[in-house]
């Protein structure tokens, strides 16, 4: 990351590889490969910080943040839409180990390097998809088994991306008090399921 400081047109390439970034991010269905050396790339920019000299920007405080939250607005949306088309993706990274810790692998750098913009965000997905759990769970068995199936879907890959988070221990740009704080508030969501799961309809 130093070097590429030094370079008169780093602004402009960080740029230009952050929207590339955001348009394969869009693009779920056909750029699932391209996306994990994408992240790649911006947890080595991350993690390099700390060894930055000088006073040049890098850019990085604006951007990462972005990518992060469109990753996972990303695999929300592919959930809604796989079911949408009523043709669900048949390399679904849910269902495929192998894939979900590529896609996840370098995640957590690029989320704890904004650790508390990053969990609100987290927190507010969240949030609405335990509330629509928990009011499904009222419903009877025999309600709308698509809209379960999505909601469930949804959950689960943000499950995936919090015990992701969780795994790793970052310092950059966070106190390790604030981790702290902010890894109990993910789990807590997470935790909840365990409520929701053992009433109503979900407990049949």
């Amino acid at each position: 990351l130093s070097e590429l400081l030094n370079v008169e047109f780093y602004g402009e390439w960080l740029g230009l590889v952050a929207e590339f970034t955001t348009k394969s991010l869009l693009s779920w269905q056909w750029a699932s490969n391209s996306v994990y050396y994408l992240l790649s790339l911006w947890s080595r920019l991350v993690t390099s910080v700390p060894y930055l000299k000088g006073d040049t920007p890098s850019l990085l405080d604006e951007t990462v943040p972005k990518i992060t939250e469109g990753f996972i607005t990303s695999r929300i949306n592919s959930v809604q839409a796989s079911f949408a088309d009523n043709s669900p993706d048949p390399d679904n990274p849910l269902e495929n180990a192998e894939s979900l810790q590529d896609q996840l692998e370098s995640l957590p750098y690029l989320c704890r390097f904004k650790y508390e913009s990053c969990s609100l965000f987290i927190i507010n997905i969240m949030e609405p998809l335990l509330q629509a759990y928990t009011a499904r769970s009222r419903l009877p068995a025999s309600g709308d088994a698509a809209e379960l199936s999505v909601i469930e879907g949804q959950i689960a890959w943000m499950v995936h991306i919090i015990a992701a988070i969780l795994k790793i221990r970052q310092t950059v740009g966070c106190s390790q008090d604030s981790q702290e704080l902010f890894d109990a508030e993910l789990a807590a969501r997470v935790l909840q399921l365990i409520n929701i799961t053992d009433t109503g309809v979900h407990a049949q």
